[in-house]
């Protein structure tokens, strides 16, 4: 697969640059083939104690206060092996799956939009970090364009929600809760018809604001598309009929002579802020209500323009089984994408229970953990591995006053709540990819691709 430079560098590197105790074996069993080389240098971290991490994880291991790949023999490795990547030709790449390329990319993707938020944060004695950034983005903007595929073999990527589902490893709704929050199943459940083929399930976008789940694009540096689905029991009101009676409510908010008390996630839903709460005849869902946070990966075309491919990394489910005002009974399950799973063949999202990602949680503090003392270290460990650390510390409001699309709970407050209504998935998903490019980092990777094409 590699001509006679690349596999000479590849046994210098082997044997000179790294320890194998860091080796991966992602995209083949031998770990010394380029890729796995590539996705170590980026995607494996030791750890204060010695021990090494990160290699089967969703998002990339590297933080805004993260320093050490920026300097001295860690920095050397992924200078190295991107120069070693991008000897490539255009042939050997085509050899390879378009998974493999798919997913690749959207690591180097990661990497790259890692640096342009690190540099952003440099103090004043930091700047000489500055030509490494500029050293790197430009191997890496070449490896990106690199593994480009066309719109249509992005398309035609195996959707990782149809092979678990598929796979019957999981049960499609909850069993048997626990007593006490989060409410978890006994058995993880994934629900299906979460596509654009079922009439039961809407895919909801708030008229007033630009995306349905915005504190999580943004906090993902805004590499991934959130669809918001909600489906009703079958009963007296159907789906698409509720939305529009939530929609014209008014008032929404009322006065309250209550002390400021807290966020929109207490169980009354108040919101307790300029003296107003939410209305308590604000009309909510029945019980056997679900929402499901859908996350998907987006992709670089060849034509050098944004595309959201069928790549779930997430899916979070809730499925709220009492609404009542002293607090809403929840069951919770979480999926997150296995890229050796994803990559092998076997099923690629699995149920979390807690300790599969302690690394890079959703509003996880932006500090690089693998850079702090060992003592330091072994805190923080024990800290994620504490139960009730899940979407129910932000989503415990009284039924639809816990549903922060619409609630806002991270945005500025509205006069009135936002208005949901249902879409189609490619609209939503437009949305998202506009989004993406009127940020900072797909201006700067927009326009080293424009200016390396011709020099190509």
């Amino acid at each position: 697969m590699y001509r006679p430079i690349t596999i000479l560098l590849i046994l210098i590197f082997g044997q000179c640059l790294w320890s194998s105790e860091r080796q991966a074996t992602l995209y083949d069993e031998n770990p010394d083939h380029l890729w796995n080389e590539m996705h170590a240098a980026l995607w494996m971290r030791t750890a204060p104690d010695g021990t090494h991490h990160a290699e089967g994880t969703l998002d990339l291991p590297l933080f805004k206060s993260t320093r050490s790949i920026l300097s001295g023999d860690s920095y050397q490795r992924v200078i190295d092996v991107l120069d070693a990547f991008n000897q490539q030709s255009q042939e050997e790449i085509a050899e390879v799956s378009p998974l493999e390329r798919a997913w690749m990319q959207r690591e180097l993707w990661a990497a790259f939009d890692w640096s342009t938020e690190a540099a952003k944060s440099f103090f004043a004695e930091e700047q000489h970090l500055n030509p490494a950034v500029r050293t790197m983005q430009t191997r890496l903007e070449r490896a990106i364009r690199l593994l480009a595929l066309t719109t249509e073999e992005i398309a035609e990527l195996p959707s990782p929600y149809s092979l678990t589902l598929a796979s019957e490893d999981y049960a499609t709704a909850p069993e048997t809760l626990n007593e006490l929050p989060p409410y978890e199943p006994s058995l993880p459940y994934l629900p299906n018809g979460l596509d654009p083929t079922t009439s039961r399930w809407a895919f909801v976008e708030p008229i007033e604001t630009a995306l349905p789940g915005d504190a999580h694009f943004r906090f993902f540096t805004s590499r991934s598309a959130f669809l918001v689905a909600v489906r009703l029991p079958k009963g007296e009101i159907s789906t698409e009929a509720y939305l529009s009676e939530l929609g014209s409510f008014r008032p929404a908010w009322i006065p309250s002579e209550e002390e400021s008390i807290g966020g929109p996630t207490l169980p009354h839903g108040g919101i307790h802020e300029g003296g107003m709460i939410p209305n308590p005849e604000t009309p909510q869902f029945p019980a056997g209500t679900q929402w499901a946070l859908i996350r998907k990966a987006m992709l670089i075309n060849q034509e050098g323009r944004i595309v959201v491919s069928p790549l779930v990394e997430s899916i979070q489910l809730r499925t709220y089984l009492t609404v009542e005002e002293n607090g809403s009974n929840q069951a919770l399950a979480e999926f997150l994408l296995s890229p050796g799973a994803y990559l092998s063949g076997g099923t690629p999202l699995v149920a979390q229970t807690g300790e599969e990602k302690l690394f890079v949680g959703f509003l996880q503090h932006d500090i690089d953990r693998f850079e702090k003392s060992e003592k330091e270290w072994s805190d923080y460990i024990n800290y994620r591995k504490k139960p009730g650390l899940s979407c129910y510390t932000c989503h415990s409001g009284w039924g639809i006053h816990g549903v922060n699309s619409r609630a806002q709970l991270f945005s500025p407050r509205l006069a009135e709540p936002v208005t949901l209504v249902s879409r189609t998935i490619d609209r939503i998903e437009n949305g998202y990819i506009r989004e993406k490019e009127k940020r900072y980092d797909w201006g700067l990777l927009k326009g080293l691709m424009q200016s390396q094409e011709g020099e190509d």
